[in-house]
């Protein structure tokens, strides 16, 4: 039995049970806190990765395969600081859409 889209068939006392009787907030903080954790570690792991690739092409690795590698793996570690950076944006409100307009017959 699925009774989560039967809200215009309950009457109203019995969805607004059913919200007050939910589960609250702390699923939402959960997946929140989550989230900050997955930036930190993205971050950890970007600043890592660009410290690995300038020690080995400064110190130990030189020529074209290098190269080759450092560029591979820096825009894997820009994409990893990029995506923690977009998950301590604030939230961005989607644009309401306009219905379309109606051409007069």
């Amino acid at each position: 039995m699925c009774d989560v889209l039967d809200f215009g068939m309950s009457p109203p006392e019995v969805t607004s049970a059913k919200i007050y009787a939910g589960p609250g907030s702390g699923p939402l903080l959960a997946a929140a806190a989550s989230y900050d954790a997955l930036a930190a570690q993205l971050n950890t792991f970007a600043a890592g990765y660009f410290s690995v690739i300038a020690d080995l092409q400064g110190e130990s690795w030189t020529g074209r395969a290098s190269a080759a590698m450092a560029a591979a793996a820096t825009r894997y570690a820009e994409w990893a600081a990029a995506t923690a950076g977009r998950s301590n944006a604030p939230p961005v409100r989607p644009a309401r859409r306009r219905p379309p307009m109606r051409t007069p017959v």
